[in-house]
């Protein structure tokens, strides 16, 4: 198959960060373990574990490619454009005998119409410039009958935080710095649909990892996650004082019941008729 060769620069929106590759190996496998519940109930409506063969896009470390091979017998392929993070994905998936990795760009996909059964990412296009050429191009290399399935991508625009949360109004200036698209969210419909993809799209409101319901949850995940902001923090100019301030008063709103954060995290199911 003739393909036209992108950079890797005209995939990501994603400035080059400072986080090394163990702070990545870090931060997605907290991500796949925080998330594996809600997305086995995606993985379940779509009958994953059924599916002949699965492409699991922006698959970086290999943490959610491996959760995803250990649920089907079936043969898994993750891509990403960044090599250094496909080393540890490798690694990680060194004794998953249906599942490899390989670098590929998602805005020209190097496999043939209709490929795959099903075609996965979680948490991807938020990173992309062209959104609309990764949802056609996944779209191109699923199977008729087959599944496009965004299990997880944020609204950061739509972010509901009580009492206002300094950290929130970092975490977005980083967000917008690094050129991640903070509508990414509310477009996955539109994206789908203009792909050609019958789509079922919503959020999922009875897993607590999308709307976090209790205060000891949320008081894990603020705790587990703490290390992320503190980065932040630290690169903002914050005070080793300041930082110790906020996770403090933090932690007391959140025992108490006084805090309230909600992030609108979207999922699209796209059928190929």
């Amino acid at each position: 198959m003739e393909t036209n060769i992108c950079r890797d620069d005209e995939v990501s929106s994603v400035k080059k960060d400072d986080w090394t590759t163990e702070d990545w190996v870090k931060k997605l496998k907290q991500q796949a373990d925080e998330s594996k519940e809600y997305r086995h109930r995606l993985y379940e409506k779509v009958d994953l574990k059924n599916k002949r063969r699965i492409l699991d896009v922006g698959c970086g470390t290999g943490a959610v490619t491996m959760d995803i091979a250990l649920l089907t017998k079936s043969e898994v392929i993750g891509i990403d454009i960044d090599g250094e993070k496909l080393q540890r994905a490798e690694r990680l998936l060194s004794d998953i005998n249906n599942a490899k990795v390989m670098k590929a760009n998602v805005l020209d996909l190097p496999f043939e119409d209709e490929t795959f059964d099903l075609v996965t990412f979680n948490i991807v296009l938020v990173y992309i410039k062209d959104q609309q050429k990764a949802v056609n191009e996944m779209a191109r290399v699923t199977r008729k009958n087959g599944v496009v399935l965004a299990t997880l991508e944020p609204d950061y625009a739509g972010r509901i935080d009580y009492p206002e949360n300094p950290a929130t109004l970092l975490i977005l200036k980083n967000m917008e710095e690094i050129g991640a698209d903070l509508y990414t969210g509310r477009k996955l419909k539109y994206l789908f649909s203009k792909a050609g993809l019958k789509t079922e799209f919503g959020i999922d409101t009875e897993s607590d990892y999308i709307l976090l319901k209790g205060d000891k949850k949320r008081l894990d995940m603020f705790l587990n996650q703490f290390w992320v902001l503190e980065k932040l923090f630290q690169k903002n100019g914050w005070t080793k004082e300041q930082i110790k301030k906020y996770k403090t008063e933090e932690i007391k709103r959140i025992e108490n019941g006084l805090s309230f954060s909600f992030t609108p995290c979207f999922y699209a199911i796209g059928r190929k008729i």
